[in-house]
């Protein structure tokens, strides 16, 4: 039960998600970060994750990226192949449901958006996405806010407060990353 939200903007990727995670229908407030910041070869890629409470960690200790495209490279295909790799830890981890991954991943990289479910890369070619319970109030302030002119930092952050605001399962602190296109 998590609220992320993300957006793409000039090349940088902004993302911000909540806090609190339930342990037998009790929230737990600042216990797991949902929002990874991994390297990639020479760079670095976001993650924000919703799902079972387990898969940051899984994420974090073992998901290894050698590298992100490289110019002119489909950056796509290379999405694909990191949902593959993440639909694997989960599995590996016993974290799925019905035999599929439970739950879902944001990655943000080169100023580009793509959610993750099982073994799929989904790209979000407008530069807005947001997963999780909270998802549809943060989506709505997300799309309102930029669409008024807010920073895209502001955004996400008052977007994801929304999130939390409007979804019984999300709680502050929010926390954000930014990640510059080429930021090393």
């Amino acid at each position: 039960m998590t609220t992320v939200v993300a957006a793409a903007v000039a090349g940088t990727v902004y993302m911000a998600a909540d806090s609190c995670t339930n342990v037998y229908e009790r929230p737990v407030i600042d216990g797991i970060r949902k929002l990874l910041r991994l390297p990639a070869g020479n760079d670095q890629v976001l993650l924000g994750v919703c799902g079972l409470g387990g898969l940051p960690g899984c994420i974090a200790a073992d998901l290894k990226l050698d590298a992100v495209p490289k110019p002119g490279e489909d950056a796509d295909a290379w999405a694909h192949a990191v949902a593959r790799a993440v639909t694997d830890i989960a599995v590996e981890a016993g974290l799925v449901d019905n035999g599929k991954m439970d739950g879902s991943v944001l990655l943000g990289w080169g100023g580009r958006l793509w959610s993750l479910s099982h073994s799929t890369a989904c790209a979000h070619p407008d530069g807005r996405a947001a997963l999780g319970s909270g998802e549809g109030p943060a989506m709505g302030a997300l799309d309102v806010l930029l669409d008024d002119g807010v920073s895209p930092l502001t955004a996400v952050r008052r977007a994801a407060e929304m999130g939390c605001r409007r979804d019984r399962y999300s709680e502050p602190p929010i926390y954000v990353e930014v990640l510059s296109d080429g930021e090393p």
